[in-house]
């Protein structure tokens, strides 16, 4: 998956910039033996007054910076040096003291296309000598059933109805008058200890006027 950069001098034609692209693309494509949809290519443009080279250097100064995946050995690289000089000497003409290539191959993990890492290919892991099988996590389903076995079962209680509320008597009121206030209450004569019955009255006779008894 090669990235290209190509830094030229502002000014330059449509066509001419054209040319660059497919020139470079050829020659990384045939060196490196990569499907053309592998390789991105952009052109960056520097006014003449912000680029500082060597005197040999013309205006068609022409910087390439080329990223891939490591991996590739100095003998691979230089057949795409070549290429590159070749086929820019082709069109659109640049003179090869006027071409400088950089290549940057960092560590695999370092590229990733839209938000996946290129460093590993399907099936494969990431580490040296572990598998994919291997990396993959337990599921957590059976994390909660080893979690379930280790707590200890609960009783099920029947559900007990709920306590009626117990309303309280209305408390009786008590007149103002008919309260007795114990300093000044009369006595009424009453004592614990037992009292006399009380002897019953003998009845009254009443006679007729003529036939009371004689005294």
């Amino acid at each position: 998956m090669p990235i290209v950069r190509i830094d030229i001098q502002t000014g330059k034609s449509t066509a001419y910039k054209r040319d660059i692209l497919r020139s470079v693309r050829a020659a990384i494509t045939r060196s490196l033996e990569v499907a053309d949809e592998r390789v991105t290519q952009r052109i960056v443009e520097t006014p003449a007054e912000n680029i500082d080279a060597p005197d040999e250097r013309s205006d068609r100064l022409t910087i390439i910076d080329i990223a891939m995946l490591p991996g590739r050995d100095a003998t691979l690289k230089q057949s795409m040096y070549a290429a590159i000089v070749a086929e820019l000497g082709d069109r659109p003409g640049i003179h090869q003291h006027d071409i400088t290539v950089l290549v940057n191959d960092p560590a695999a993990e370092c590229f990733a296309i839209g938000g996946i890492m290129q460093c590993t290919l399907p099936g494969q892991s990431e580490l040296p000598g572990v598998s994919a099988e291997e990396l993959v996590e337990d599921e957590p389903v059976a994390e909660v059933a080893a979690d379930d076995e280790l707590a200890e079962p609960q009783e099920e209680t029947a559900e007990q109805p709920a306590p009626e509320p117990v309303l309280a008597e209305d408390p009786v009121s008590v007149e103002p008058s008919a309260a007795i206030d114990p300093a000044n209450a009369e006595p009424s004569g009453r004592s614990d200890e037992p009292q006399p019955l009380a002897a019953e009255a003998e009845p009254v006779v009443e006679w007729p006027a003529d036939s009371q008894p004689e005294a």
